[in-house]
């Protein structure tokens, strides 16, 4: 099962790691709005949810749609914060790696729910 999820490529394969991506991206954004209400401003990087112990152990900020059994860091979901602090941008860079792209996978959020929050879908 770690070879499938891991190291296997293409079709069936990718699909999975989408949709793994597309499932935790939602609960990435709580967090992100959550840690903005504790701590009065947006996280400068993924890693600052995981606070200075690094043992949010719930909290999945890897990106699925990239996974290696190599030695080294994972691949983390992109996360951009704006200039002006307010907003940031929050996605799977897809099996291509480059933020932007046809391939992306951005996170599931209502319409409406996205005017009260710092998240922005698109560039």
């Amino acid at each position: 099962m770690v070879y499938i999820g891991f190291v296997l490529r293409g079709g069936v394969f990718d699909d999975a790691g989408a949709q793994l991506a597309q499932s935790l991206l939602p609960t990435l954004v709580k967090s992100i709005e959550y840690y903005k209400l504790q701590n009065g401003h947006y996280p400068k990087s993924l890693l600052d949810l995981k606070g200075e112990d690094g043992k949010e152990e719930f909290l999945f900020i890897h990106d699925p749609t990239h996974m290696e059994l190599k030695a080294g860091e994972p691949r983390l979901f992109f996360y951009q914060l704006e200039p002006d602090g307010a907003h940031y941008y929050l996605l799977s860079v897809g099996p291509d790696g480059t933020p932007f792209t046809a391939d992306d996978i951005v996170p599931a959020i209502p319409e409406q729910e996205l005017r009260n929050i710092g998240l922005k879908i698109a560039k």
